[in-house]
């Protein structure tokens, strides 16, 4: 998304830094509170000493990964540091690099997790895995397609499939799982054309952030609790308790920051200002001559990085130019069967 954007790369790794502090700070804040509330929970582990504050900074600073022997406040809270670091690496070196690097670095990072994993060196394996070192490959593979989109048979889609289902199985088909895992994910995605499942995966897409951050704590509680139920209805207790849990935490964050948004604007205000939701965005698009348009097309809209357009015929294609504040884009959308991309531009 950056490779053409005219923001300096200090610029994009502060901002994907405040996005993950957004999830994270609120949760710390918690947590502290629960360690000396005297009556905790959740952080059982810091009963006694003053850990706490240590291992926040480490996490809050993006540098608990370097701790490969424990995880630190939650399990999977090891993404986070891991997240940041890919962001500094690719802001840094991969933002302008070649196709032929990105491929090399692939390829000399997993030959790297094999050979560790073929010495039987687990523990350095797992510390790569742990760390931006090891999910580099995955990142690297998400730039090639970002850059060049692919379309997949079902047959490559089959092998894909089997080869995910035999690297839960073998040591060194797990090393290329993340990319493999890709494929039983495509299998499914004509399911999601169904309205109904649609609403279901949009609703849990907006609260994946949410289920990430708070989902180890529930398991934590659901596991304290639960040996006099069944393992089927304890396992269904915890997934309801984290949705719930999740949508409960992410309304909060949304009040709180549209609050934060709303009063900031009252005091630009005053000053003679005004701020809106939009602020990144160009104002709206008077709609192209109709003489310039294709013939199958109805006539289209742009905003910023949204499209609006009306009924298309199937399988159409159009042309389209927009001018956005990070360059100008000409590409191509597609309507297949109903499924609109609105990220085009």
């Amino acid at each position: 998304c950056y490779d053409h954007s005219g923001e300096s790369k200090w610029y994009i790794i502060l901002r994907r830094a405040i996005q993950l502090w957004k999830w994270l700070v609120p949760m710390a804040l918690l947590l502290i509170l629960d360690r000396y509330s005297g009556h905790t929970h959740f952080t059982y582990a810091y009963l006694g000493n003053n850990k706490i504050w240590t291992d926040m900074l480490f996490m809050l600073t993006f540098t608990a990964n370097g701790l490969a022997d424990r995880f630190i406040i939650a399990g999977p809270w090891w993404y986070f540091g891991m997240a940041f670091l890919l962001y500094v690496i690719y802001a840094l070196f991969l933002r302008k690099s070649s196709d032929k690097v990105l491929w090399g670095i692939i390829a000399g990072v997993w030959t790297l997790l094999i050979v560790l994993s073929s010495l039987g060196l687990d523990n350095w394996v797992f510390a790569f895995r742990y760390n931006s070192i090891g999910w580099l490959p995955v990142f690297c593979v998400g730039i090639l397609l970002s850059r060049h989109p692919v379309y997949i048979s079902w047959r490559w889609i089959s092998l894909g499939v089997v080869l995910f289902v035999l690297s839960l199985f073998n040591r060194y088909l797990w090393v290329v799982s993340p990319i493999l895992a890709l494929f039983p994910v495509a299998a499914v995605l004509p399911l999601a054309r169904k309205e109904s499942l649609q609403n279901v995966l949009l609703f849990m897409g907006k609260l994946s952030a949410a289920l990430f951050v708070t989902h180890a704590f529930v398991r934590q509680q659901v596991l304290a609790h639960d040996q006099a139920l069944p393992p089927e209805i304890s396992g269904l207790l915890y997934l309801l308790l984290c949705i719930v849990v999740a949508w409960v935490y992410r309304l909060c964050l949304t009040c709180f920051s549209d609050n934060c948004f709303e009063s900031f604007n009252n005091s630009f205000r005053k000053c003679g200002g005004n701020i809106t939701a939009a602020a990144y965005t160009e104002p709206a698009r008077q709609p192209r001559p109709a003489s310039s348009q294709p013939a199958s097309a109805n006539p289209l809209f742009m905003y910023g990085k949204s499209i609006l357009f009306a009924d298309l015929p199937d399988s159409s294609c159009l042309r389209i130019e927009c001018r956005t504040r990070r360059g100008f884009f000409i590409g191509e959308y597609r309507r297949i069967q109903s499924e609109y991309d609105t990220e085009l531009c």
